[in-house]
Parts: C-alpha cells; sequence; structure tokens
C-alpha cells in the first residue's frame, strides 16, 4: 500500500531544495535549461548504452536458442533412425521366426518320415 504522506512529503521535500537551488543561485532560465539539456542528453548516452548491451545480450541469446533448435533437430532425425532400425530389426526378426518354423515343421515331417521307414 502507498503511504502517500510520505510521498507528499517527499514531494514537498523536492519542491523546497529546487527552490532553495534555484533562490540561492539566482539561475537564470537559460543556465536551468542548458542544465536540462545536459541531463537529458547524458540519459541518452545512458540508455542508447543499455540498447547496444541488451541488442548484444539478444544476439547472444538468440544463438543459443539456434544451437539448441539444431541439437533438438538432430536428435530427432537420430531418434527416427533408431526407430527404423528397430523397425527393421524387428521385421527380421518375424522373418527369422518364420524361416525357423517351417524348418521345425520340414524337421518334423523328415522325422516322421523316418520313422516311419524304420
Amino acid at each position: 500500500m502507498i503511504d502517500f504522506t510520505t510521498v507528499i512529503t517527499a514531494l514537498i521535500s523536492a519542491a523546497v531544495g529546487i527552490v532553495a537551488t534555484l533562490g540561492s543561485r539566482k539561475t537564470s532560465k537559460e543556465e536551468i535549461g542548458h542544465k536540462m539539456l545536459e541531463r537529458a542528453q547524458e540519459e541518452i548516452v545512458r540508455l542508447d548504452s543499455d540498447k547496444l548491451r541488451l541488442e548484444k545480450r539478444v544476439r547472444l541469446l538468440e544463438g543459443e536458442l539456434d544451437e539448441k533448435e539444431d541439437k533438438l533437430r538432430h536428435n530427432e532425425f537420430e531418434r527416427k533412425k533408431l526407430i527404423d532400425q528397430l523397425d527393421a530389426a524387428l521385421r527380421e526378426l518375424e522373418e527369422t521366426k518364420t524361416k525357423a518354423n517351417k524348418l521345425k515343421e520340414k524337421i518334423a515331417a523328415l522325422e516322421a518320415l523316418t520313422e516311419g521307414e524304420n
């Protein structure tokens, strides 16, 4: 919650300070304008510096994002490749099982023939 008494007191203190400064120095409007211009220029320089720092940070973060996206795409490619290899191995296993069953049937048939001849 904002304490309005503190805010009003701070505003009054600031106003008294400004009036005292202006009164004691007896500065002219031109001097006040010059000071305000200097402060504005200093603020512009500070803001430009902040802008450059933030632009650099954005570029770094974009670079990190690109790297992570590349890794993600690579991992997705590797995952798909492994899935394809697994599918191929499963198909080969099924084919091997089918061949083994056929061989078992042939062996059983041959055993039946040899037992029938004995």
